[in-house]
């Protein structure tokens, strides 16, 4: 019955009950001598005699075969008892551990059952239902809590049951700490009862001491001990045959690692450390000395502080900080240090410090400000080295909220530090190139080259890793693009030597990555990493690479014919930072038509822009906002626009976004030879870093004086950009163009215009790849274009993309 209830199986009774005790006759019995016994095997041969005469099959259960199995006669005997059972009897054995007695064969013919103890015990409900037929009031949570604790074990819910019976009714709660101190006391009376008193005071103390560990290996043990290793290898040996204790993993050295089980490990800490004269703290601190040997930090620490030995527990972490900081494993500090109590903490200075930043990534910005104005206080006899690593923490946590006071942080850091610091002296420049990152593009390209410089010395990669790809993006952004992609690449040959949870930090790199290609034209390269870009931001990534790269993708859905996830993205952008929105030159003409559309607010977006300072940038960036906004004050934008061009001497990509909007101002107010004049500049600097895209998207402000330019050089860059330019293509209707294209080619450029390769066309049409060449060739002749870009435009124009 109790192996139906608790596994499941029923176990159809036996029509004759035999009792192999008893399995001789009296008349067998009375022909023995007194004081004369048969052999063991007699009676077991007349017992087998005995069940070879039952017409019907039989059961025999072994219960409980643990103590039986420590003596080796008994083994031998119960194995030559299986290996000559007839066919009709049947064998159910209930135990830990299972012999080696000849039971394979049973198995392979069905008439073995085994019963181990994951069978035996209780599962939650069952819990539950006993605790409800003991009297025992609890709720299915606090049930659960009780399942937890006593590991479903039928003795220990039995035992749970009388130290709740001997508690007042007053303190009759499961959380009372008092029902589980009895409750321990009563299992650790009954493991000494049943098995440590019958075991050698050496297997005992090695118990004890085992328990007082989370896991344990023989080394471990010999070390904590004092022993010899031989002699921590025969007990371990011992109990693990006895099934006291489990194996949890093995290290890179092909260690064991065990562990006693939750309940035992409770009981022997509650009350058997200090019956065999073990203190947890000694044991503890002994522990955390092997782990540090054995460069364990992470299970040194928490051994000390699970002992509350905080010293020790401070020591490594004061040892290990530095090295956590520049693995980029600051969540692990920030468990290291949460270890340790707040008034521990408060109390050193140091702590403070190095624990500020972990604290504010993990979400704490509160407790993290809180411990830098304790660290502060006490930096009045600090030394300049311990001064300068708080300016350079402090500086890193208001880098995410008040770029300003970053800055001012960074820049009294850099005074502080000595040169041995290149980590945060490096950090500290990032900190000053993003503040400048808006107003002063050149200067923060110049900071984050500098940064990665010093950090190329420490031979940190995961720190490198961030500069390389911040770099990678202001460059990108500022419009050298041949440097943004030598970062890029040196991010991305990083991370290959690192772990993925460093992939984060790519974001800026792939960001720059897909800016680059977008405006050098590689469609078919933006459009294959701009997807991967979005599903990879998340809120810790700044508003700057956010809004950025989800104005990129605006761009790309608007070239791909999307016009919801063109709406969606734009959307997005100017909710997260408008300013840093603008910052990623939006094309005017899609500006103009996201604020008809509601989507970009002009007075929002004005002073999310005048909030970053009185810059050449913020001028800019305003003027292009006023004039998409359909603002008709030319004189007061040109001059405005004059006033910030000498700024923008070292930046390709604001003088190019610069010549155009200038070039667009004058032609609306008439005057063509400086609209020309604007545009070829931009012009002559986009050749230099082989920018198109942002010409091609504000063609319809930009095409007289474009054309005009064209015109009087043939050879010119301008002239060149233009024949690749799809609304260059000529204007055709959609039923114009439906009579002119046959279905296979209209089939063939559309798939052309979703991105694939002539060869992916092919594969795709089930027809050759001279086949697909072919038909492409067929629509731009009959389209009167040159390129695909042509004749895509013109088929999107049509309404048919």
């Amino acid at each position: 019955q109790g192996a139906r209830m608790h596994t499941g199986v029923s176990v159809e009774a036996a029509p004759v009950e035999t009792d192999l005790c008893a399995a001789t006759t009296p008349t067998q019995t009375a022909a023995y001598a007194p004081n004369q016994y048969p052999s063991v095997y007699t009676i077991l041969d007349h017992a087998l005699a005995s069940l070879r005469s039952l017409e019907d099959d039989c059961v025999i259960i072994l219960d409980g075969l643990d103590p039986v199995l420590d003596s080796m006669d008994t083994t031998e005997s119960l194995g030559w008892l299986i290996g000559r059972l007839p066919a009709n009897v049947h064998l159910i054995l209930i135990s830990r551990a299972f012999p080696h007695v000849g039971l394979s064969r049973m198995r392979m013919e069905g008439r073995l059952l085994e019963l181990p103890a994951s069978n035996l015990a209780f599962t939650p409900m069952e819990t539950a239902s006993y605790c409800q037929v003991a009297g025992i009031d609890v709720t299915v949570d606090q049930a659960q809590v009780i399942h937890q604790r006593t590991n479903g074990w039928c003795m220990a819910l039995r035992l749970f049951s009388y130290a709740w019976d001997t508690l007042n009714p007053s303190s009759q709660n499961v959380e009372s700490p008092y029902l589980w101190k009895a409750f321990y006391h009563a299992v650790y009376d009954y493991l000494y009862d049943e098995v440590f008193r019958h075991m050698p005071s050496t297997l005992q103390s090695f118990a004890v001491v085992a328990s007082c560990l989370d896991e344990f290996s023989d080394s471990l043990m010999a070390f904590v001990l004092r022993w010899t290793l031989d002699d921590a290898k025969y007990c371990l040996a011992t109990l693990i045959d006895q099934d006291i204790v489990a194996q949890t993993r093995t290290d890179e050295a092909g260690r064991g690692f065990y562990a006693v089980p939750a309940l035992v490990r409770d009981a022997l800490r509650g009350r058997g450390s200090l019956a065999a004269g073990y203190r947890q703290k000694d044991v503890m601190a002994r522990a955390h000395s092997w782990y540090l040997q054995q460069q364990d930090y992470d299970r040194a620490i928490r051994c000390a502080a699970s002992a509350g030995l905080w010293d020790l527990t401070a020591d490594v972490v004061l040892q290990r900080w530095r090295i956590l900081h520049a693995q980029d494993q600051l969540s692990l500090l920030h468990n290291w240090t949460a270890l340790l109590p707040e008034s521990y903490i408060d109390s050193h200075p140091k702590l403070c410090i190095i624990s500020a930043l972990p604290s504010f990534l993990m979400g704490k910005q509160e407790l993290a400000f809180s411990r830098l104005r304790k660290a502060q206080e006490a930096l009045w006899d600090a030394d300049d080295q311990t001064t300068g690593l708080f300016y350079a923490i402090r500086c890193l946590c208001h880098s995410y909220s008040n770029p300003q006071q970053a800055a001012s942080d960074a820049a009294r850091a850099l005074e502080l530090l000595p040169e041995s610091e290149y980590h945060f002296k490096a950090m500290a420049l990032q900190v000053i190139g993003g503040a400048r990152a808006f107003c002063q593009p050149a200067e923060a390209c110049d900071l984050f080259h500098q940064s990665v410089k010093q950090l190329q010395w420490t031979g940190y990669s995961s720190p490198l890793l961030s500069a390389c790809s911040n770099a990678a993006f202001i460059s990108a952004y500022a419009g050298f693009i041949s440097q943004a992609s030598q970062y890029s690449q040196m991010a991305h040959d990083l991370m290959d030597h690192l772990d993925q949870q460093d992939r984060p930090m790519l974001v800026f790199s792939e960001a720059a990555d897909a800016y680059a290609a977008f405006v050098t034209t590689d469609l078919d390269s933006a459009r294959r990493l701009i997807p991967d870009l979005i599903s990879h931001l998340d809120p810790f990534q700044t508003p700057s690479v956010i809004a950025g790269s989800l104005v990129l993708a605006a761009q790309a859905a608007h070239l791909g014919g999307e016009p919801d996830q063109e709406t969606d993205a734009a959307r997005r952008a100017f909710r997260e930072d408008p300013a840093w929105a603008m910052r990623a030159f939006p094309p005017l003409t899609l500006l103009s038509h996201w604020i008809k559309q509601g989507i970009v607010y002009p007075a929002r977006t004005l002073d999310s822009l005048n909030d970053q300072g009185d810059c050449p940038m913020t001028t800019l960036l305003s003027t292009a906002v006023r004039f998409a906004a359909d603002n008709q004050d030319y004189p007061e934008m040109l001059q405005g626009l004059a006033s910030c061009r000498d700024a923008f001497d070292q930046c390709p990509l604001p003088l190019i976004y610069l010549g155009i909007l200038s070039a667009a101002i004058f032609e609306a107010s008439g005057d063509q030879p400086h609209a020309e004049a604007s545009l070829a500049a931009a012009f002559s600097v986009a050749q230099s870093q082989g920018i198109i895209s942002p010409f091609s998207l504000d063609m319809n402000l930009i095409k007289a004086p474009w054309e005009r330019l064209s015109r009087k050089d043939k050879t010119s860059w301008a002239a060149r950009i233009l024949k690749s330019t799809p609304v260059s293509a000529p204007t055709r209707n959609s039923d114009d163009l439906l009579r002119l294209l046959s279905d296979r080619e209209l089939e063939v450029i559309r798939l052309a215009a979703a991105g694939l390769t002539t060869q992916e066309i092919a594969s795709r049409l089930f027809v050759s790849r001279d086949t697909a060449k072919k038909h492409l060739g067929n629509v731009y002749a009959k389209l009167g274009v040159h390129t695909k870009l042509q004749a895509v435009g013109t088929l999107r124009q049509a309404g048919l993309l």
